[in-house]
C-alpha cells in the first residue's frame, strides 16, 4: 500500500532544545500559540535570516503537535523533561524517525540486542523505499544527509549513543513525563523505553 510522503525536513535542523524552548515559551507568552505568524529574528541568537526561516519552519511543525500539557512541561519542565519532550516532537513530526525506532531499535532492545548494525539501518531504508517513492527520486547527498541528521537526533536525545559503534539507550521517564505521556492519546512510553511491554496500541498518526 503507498503511503503518504515522508516529512524528511529534520535535515534542517536536529534536536534543538534550546531553541524549542525558547521558541515555545514565546508562543505561549504571546498566547497565540497556533496563530504565530512572526517570530522575532532574534529570538534564537545571531543567525542567518535563511537558517532562521528554516528553523522557525520546523520548529513550528513541531510545536504544533503537542497537547497543552506537553507544551507546558516543555516550558517549564527541568532540562531533562525538556530533552524528553523535544523527541516527542520529533516522533510526532517525523513518521521516518519513529519508524526507524519502531522497527529496528524497539525491535533490537527487545531480544535485547544493545547495538545497532550498518545493515539494519540499510534493510530498513530498503524496506521504507518500496512504499515511498520520494525516497528513490532523492540524491546520494541527500539520502546521506537523512541517515546523518536522524542518528544526530537520537544521539541528543539520548535513545542512542557513540558514532562508530551504535549503542541503544533507552529512556525511562520520570513522573512528569508520564503523567504528561499518559495523557496522550496514544501510548508513546515505549519510544522511550524501547519495550512493547508499556505499550497499549501503536501510534494512530499519519505515515
Amino acid at each position: 500500500m503507498k503511503e503518504s510522503p515522508y516529512r524528511l525536513s529534520f535535515t534542517s535542523a536536529t534536536l534543538r532544545v534550546e531553541e524549542t524552548i525558547a521558541m515555545a515559551r514565546y508562543i505561549i507568552d504571546q498566547s497565540q500559540r497556533k496563530a504565530v505568524n512572526h517570530i522575532p529574528d532574534d529570538l534564537f541568537g545571531n543567525l542567518k535570516q535563511s537558517t532562521h526561516a528554516r528553523l522557525v519552519r520546523e520548529l513550528k511543525a513541531r510545536l504544533s503537535n503537542y497537547s497543552d500539557e506537553a507544551m507546558s512541561l516543555l516550558v517549564h519542565g527541568e532540562f531533562p523533561d525538556q530533552k524528553n519532550m523535544c523527541y516527542l516532537g520529533i516522533l510526532k513530526t517525523y513518521p521516518f524517525i519513529r519508524h526507524f525506532v519502531e522497527k529496528v531499535l524497539i525491535s533490537n532492545n527487545e531480544i535485547f540486542r544493545t547495538q545497532v548494525e550498518e545493515w539494519q539501518y540499510r534493510d530498513f531504508f530498503n524496506a521504507e523505499e518500496m512504499n515511498h517513492s520520494e525516497l528513490r527520486k532523492m540524491s546520494e547527498e541527500s539520502l546521506k544527509k537523512i541517515k546523518r541528521n536522524m542518528f544526530t537526533i537520537l544521539r541528543e536525545a539520548e535513545i542512542i549513543s557513540g558514532k562508530r559503534e551504535i549503542r541503544i539507550t533507552p529512556i525511562f521517564p520520570g513522573s512528569a513525563e508520564i503523567s504528561v505521556l499518559s495523557q496522550e492519546e496514544q501510548n508513546w512510553i515505549p519510544y522511550y523505553t524501547l519495550s512493547y511491554n508499556w505499550m497499549k496500541k501503536p501510534p494512530n498518526i499519519q505515515s
